[in-house]
């Protein structure tokens, strides 16, 4: 997890697991539906989207775990962590190339609609992936993932593109093995 923050029963933050907690006194309960679910009495995960301080800047969507917390039956508030995307597509990357040390090195990118997220990916590999309108092509070809082959470095490669449904319509993986 990225975060943890605690609820309070109307639905603001009241503390976060960082010194510079730039959550604390805002309205999750109106921002987030798993916030209000949560109050609700029910454990969910669902996505968020998180506006960055600079207006000029993109937006950044978490995956986020809420749950109640409870007191003498009854909820006080609501626990609630998350994972921003980039950081989630930057820890399965690594996760890959830890477990394939001596084979080909392995990104993970996380796609939301039209928008990658990803972390300390190459720019030659970026660039194979980019286009949203030819994803979005192959996946009503292919709602279930696809596999695509295509040349880096003048090898052939293979990459995969995956939905995952249970976070949203619109949210998926693509894995690609690259050259050393």
């Amino acid at each position: 997890m990225s975060f943890l923050a605690a609820i309070d029963i109307n639905g603001v933050v009241i503390a976060r697991d960082r010194e510079q907690d730039r959550m604390t006194g805002q309205d999750f309960k109106s921002r987030f539906e798993v916030v209000r679910q949560a109050l609700a009495g029910s454990s969910v995960t669902g996505l968020g989207e998180f506006f960055a301080k600079d207006p000029e800047a993109p937006s950044s969507w978490s995956i986020l775990f809420a749950a109640p917390s409870m007191k003498d039956g009854e909820v006080v508030g609501v626990v609630l962590a998350g994972i921003p995307l980039s950081r989630l597509a930057q820890r399965l990357s690594r996760q890959f190339r830890v477990e394939a040390a001596k084979g080909d090195p392995v990104w993970v990118y996380l796609y939301k609609g039209g928008r990658l997220f990803h972390w300390d990916t190459p720019p030659q590999v970026d660039a194979l992936i980019r286009d949203p309108a030819a994803r979005a092509e192959r996946l009503g070809a292919s709602p279930a993932g696809y596999t695509e082959k295509t040349r880096l470095q003048g090898e052939l490669q293979v990459y995969g593109v995956f939905p995952i449904e249970l976070l949203a319509p619109d949210i998926g993986t693509i894995i690609v093995r690259t050259p050393k």
